[in-house]
């Protein structure tokens, strides 16, 4: 053959081998390429599963939010593989239920299992017509699955703010109340004290519980007295701060006309004619039950104008000291000559219901106390629940431990617009933001959960207040185990992948 014809066949052979040498290129580069894609989102699927069990709020597996799920996914693949031009979800939430053992009482614990797969599209680098290579665009899959539990408790600070109005009677929501409250401080102190033994070297704290019943007001012990009071505010610097601060209102209203006049004029008081005003109209209100010293009414109305509530300074001025509780325009149970029966069940001086200051449960007849304390509470009256979340934080005082709860436990709507009003001047975040540092300046956990027995809360200031913490618990024979499940804490991790 001549040189010629030698070196055109090289050149043919050439272009044959240079291709497939290309193209062997091609796939080896971008076959490791999309190998290393698939590992990466592996790796994506795993920490994807973690953040959506992590941003589910466990209520039911009815109210699992499969979009909510996958809009959490497609941020983080996003973010972790942002060369992915499409992606593509498949998300379920299966539930396993078991029960444990603590100091022989049996408590259930829920394991709650995120399957996630994904396909994301990526544009190849290499992708040559006539030359072997991945097309232009190459889908890659990959699946994880996590797993979210509720582990064993720590000690904790609770606050339960129960309803103790008359509907409570019905479905003997209230028995089912004192039972899922005396169940869980029963398990929670033997659980402390389990820790404690298990761990002799170390500094184990004792868990607390408070109680705070309500119907129209709060009902709180001084001293050998049981006063009907309220926690709303009036405002500063006006004619209705010192009559509705008034710590002896009991004691004028026992009064007669003339005798308060001379207390009025005292140099110790010294009371303008406004404020004598106000207080003759509080006076006649608490002894007839014609108006609710606790609402807010016109001029026409009332006799008042309709500023002598701040709604304002009650939401961001919340009391924290229960030494110190300023009560509005307390009424002594047991007087006759007031209409204690209007705001707190009864008229009698033995009260059907009344705060149970936050006990440090070191002892099992403290825990016996505590609950012997609720049993024989009796219900009457209607609903004004923020009077007790009022009165909650000054129960966190002197609390030391990392995780602080308040359960408020009801089964009906606010009989007024007042919890409407609070919420909307800031109530909530005034709470979670004095309620989350302890008395060292440190943060620690705190969180306030709703449950309805038997009762769908809806409304719109519940949800601007307690977020996704609001629960519905139909079978009240459960209601112990839906606290308890909600006092454990949660811990989420990967149980496998498709490798």
């Amino acid at each position: 053959m001549k040189i010629k014809q030698q070196k055109g066949a090289a050149a043919i052979y050439f272009v044959f081998v240079a291709v497939g040498i290309l193209g062997l290129g091609a796939l080896g580069v971008e076959g490791s390429r999309y190998i290393t894609e698939k590992a990466h989102l592996g790796d994506t699927m795993e920490a994807t599963a973690i953040a959506v069990a992590e941003s589910d709020d466990l209520r039911d597996d009815a109210h699992f939010d499969q979009q909510q799920a996958k809009k959490i996914a497609s941020a983080w693949v996003d973010y972790l593989m942002p060369d992915n031009k499409k992606k593509e979800f498949v998300v379920s939430r299966e539930k396993e239920v078991f029960e444990k053992e603590v100091s022989g009482q049996k408590v259930t614990r829920t394991i709650h299992h995120y399957k996630l797969a994904s396909t994301t599209t990526h544009d190849s680098w290499m992708a040559m017509s006539g030359v072997p290579s991945f097309e232009k665009q190459q889908k890659i899959f990959n699946k994880a699955t996590a797993a979210r539990v509720r582990t064993d408790f720590e000690p904790v600070d609770v606050v339960f703010v129960s309803d103790f109005s008359g509907s409570m009677a019905s479905y003997n929501r209230i028995g089912n109340l004192k039972y899922a409250i005396s169940e869980v401080t029963k398990v929670i102190f033997e659980g402390t004290q389990e820790l404690k033994k298990k761990h002799p070297g170390e500094k184990i704290n004792d868990s607390s519980f408070g109680f705070v019943p309500f119907s129209k007001r709060v009902v709180f012990k001084k001293g050998n007295d049981y006063l009907c009071s309220s926690m709303l505010l009036p405002p500063k610097f006006t004619r209705y701060s010192r009559p509705r601060f008034q710590q002896n209102f009991s004691t004028l209203v026992s009064m007669g006309s003339k005798s308060r006049k001379r207390w009025y004029q005292r140099a110790d008081v010294n009371y303008s004619s406004d404020e004598q005003y106000v207080m003759e109209k509080y006076v006649s209100w608490a002894r007839s039950g014609s108006r609710n010293i606790d609402y807010n009414y016109s001029s026409r109305q009332g006799g008042f104008n309709t500023n002598h509530i701040d709604y304002h300074r009650t939401a961001t001025e919340i009391q924290l000291e229960p030494n110190n509780l300023m009560l509005m325009t307390p009424m002594k149970m047991g007087q006759r000559d007031m209409k204690t029966e209007r705001y707190c069940t009864t008229s009698s001086s033995s009260p059907a219901h009344y705060v149970i200051d936050r006990v440090v449960m070191s002892k099992k007849e403290e825990m016996e106390a505590f609950n012997n304390k609720i049993k024989p509470m009796r219900v009457g009256g209607g609903t004004d629940m923020y009077q007790a979340l009022l009165a909650a934080p000054s129960q966190f005082h002197d609390a030391i431990n990392k995780n602080r709860f308040v359960f408020v436990l009801s089964d009906g709507d606010e009989n007024n617009h007042s919890f409407e009003y609070l919420v909307n001047n800031g109530l909530c975040k005034t709470i979670r933001n004095k309620m989350s540092i302890n008395a060292n300046g440190e943060p620690i956990k705190f969180e306030m959960f709703v449950i309805g027995l038997k009762f769908n809360n809806n409304a719109q200031e519940y949800k601007d207040c307690f977020g996704k913490h609001i629960y519905t618990v139909n079978d009240l024979s459960k209601l112990k185990d839906v606290i308890m499940e909600l006092l454990s804490s949660t811990t989420s991790y990967n149980v496998e992948r498709n490798k």
